[in-house]
């Protein structure tokens, strides 16, 4: 089995205590208004009868409504229930078929899981030793790492609760070849580069996402090919 070495320090200020790894999600493609179906950038895991929660940002996990997939293809998530407004950018974070997240009779949804994660996760290199529910725990200091098969997956932070607080979509692995495309994705993770396609004729340049002096993160340029 080869797995890729996963680690994270995770800087925000926030009560946070495992860290659930996940498929990869998906970031809303354009303003969408009660809409059953959304459009979406093409790169994500979403299937039939996976559960999902949304993002305005990475920072602002919502957990009012707990979505079931119907059908997805490249570009499109379709999901069960009323119709819903996406905001540009929003992050759609894939649970898998989760055992939680169930409707109530008042309206409200049971809380979710996190039982259902398809990618599994290890506490060694070999593969020895499995963790449960690929929930990693954070340490008092904000570190956090595991092993796991592939480059890139997607997380959320939960607090002692089990609660979702913040969403960690496109992790990439220590070592792992840096995403690259012809646009910067709305957000990253700490630390993440971010190679740009510069197009024909143009070398590609290298972005890293980071916080500046007035401790916001962005994408931050750091070098262009010649």
């Amino acid at each position: 089995m080869s797995l890729s070495r996963y680690f994270l320090n995770i800087e925000d200020r926030v009560p946070v205590r495992n860290f659930a790894v996940l498929e990869r999600g998906a970031l809303v493609n354009g303003a969408q208004a009660s809409v059953n179906t959304v459009t979406v950038h093409e790169g994500h895991d979403f299937a039939t009868s996976d559960k999902f929660i949304y993002c305005t940002t990475r920072t602002n996990v919502r957990i009012e409504r707990i979505f079931t997939v119907s059908s997805a293809t490249s570009t499109t998530v379709t999901f069960s229930g009323g119709t819903f407004s996406f905001p540009d950018k929003a992050l759609l974070v894939n649970l898998g078929v989760d055992t939680g997240g169930v409707i109530q009779d008042d309206g409200s949804y049971s809380k979710l899981n996190f039982d259902a994660a398809a990618v599994t996760i290890y506490e060694d290199p070999a593969g020895d030793s499995s963790i449960t529910n690929s929930q990693a725990n954070v340490d008092p200091g904000g570190e956090v790492g595991f092993y796991a098969s592939g480059s890139v997956v997607w997380a959320v932070t939960l607090n002692a609760g089990g609660i979702p607080n913040r969403a960690y979509p496109d992790v990439g692995s220590a070592g792992a070849v840096a995403p690259r495309a012809t646009a910067l994705p709305a957000t990253g993770v700490p630390g993440q580069y971010f190679v740009l396609d510069g197009g024909a004729g143009i070398g590609d340049i290298v972005y890293m996402w980071i916080k500046g002096s007035d401790d916001t993160y962005d994408w931050t340029y750091i070098i262009q090919a010649s």
